[in-house]
């Protein structure tokens, strides 16, 4: 995970299952400490909007964050309070959750510039579920068939449209979503248990399993299993 640009990687989990994940009896997300200096003091945002703000999974992302020595968290609602704003501002390490994509950004939507900026000044953004969708370009409103009236842009810092742990329906929105757009963007698939680690340059590495790649050729929607991918600017 380490990086010379002054902005850091951003980190998409299909779901919680990385935060929690051990390699040789240590937190795999140890090594979000690779990304800034030694010892530095490190605060951690958890905006759980997509979620409605649940507090049980806010426990559990505070649990992940002291299990690697970072006490100082805070829970980021729909209130939006000065105080939490302040600490937005200021944290290491920001984390979208999962719920609801539409849901969450009518509050993620009011504050993009303040988490831009965050990043801009050194934060890592971790986006789980429907916060790894956010990070994206496109997301869409959660209905079986998918419109064009059904899409919204996002937060756009990957050019690529993502989908997380849809395995059992074959990626059914995924593949609609890049049916709709023509394939001028190219669909993620993050299969469960599994993340992306995409750099500034827009490198791609895929977390314990492959990313399920989908794109058009010849007019046909192609799939396959990648470890790496280098998108497009």
């Amino acid at each position: 995970m380490t990086t010379t640009d002054p902005l850091k990687p951003l980190i998409l989990l299909a779901d919680s299952q990385l935060l929690f994940f051990k390699e040789q009896e240590r937190p795999y997300i140890r090594r979000l400490h690779q990304l800034f200096a030694p010892n530095q003091p490190m605060s951690a945002a958890y905006i759980g909007a997509s979620n409605g703000d649940e507090v049980e999974y806010y426990d559990m992302f505070e649990m992940a964050m002291q299990s690697i020595g970072i006490t100082n968290c805070l829970q980021i609602t729909a209130e939006l309070t000065a105080q939490q704003l302040n600490f937005v501002a200021s944290a290491q390490i920001i984390l979208l959750s999962g719920g609801d994509i539409w849901r969450g950004w009518q509050t993620l939507s009011k504050i993009a510039p303040l988490i831009k900026a965050a990043r801009e000044n050194g934060a890592v953004l971790i986006g789980t579920s429907a916060g790894a969708i956010q990070l994206g370009q496109l997301g869409w409103h959660d209905k079986p068939h998918l419109t064009n009236t059904d899409l919204f842009s996002t937060f756009g810092f990957i050019p690529a449209i993502f989908g997380a742990h849809d395995e059992q329906q074959n990626w059914r929105s995924l593949r609609q979503m890049v049916t709709q757009t023509g394939g001028t963007l190219p669909g993620l698939g993050i299969q469960a248990g599994a993340g992306l680690i995409v750099t500034p340059d827009n490198n791609v590495q895929a977390i314990r399993k492959p990313a399920i790649s989908f794109s058009i050729k010849d007019q046909q929607l192609v799939q396959q299993p990648l470890w790496q991918i280098q998108l497009d600017v």
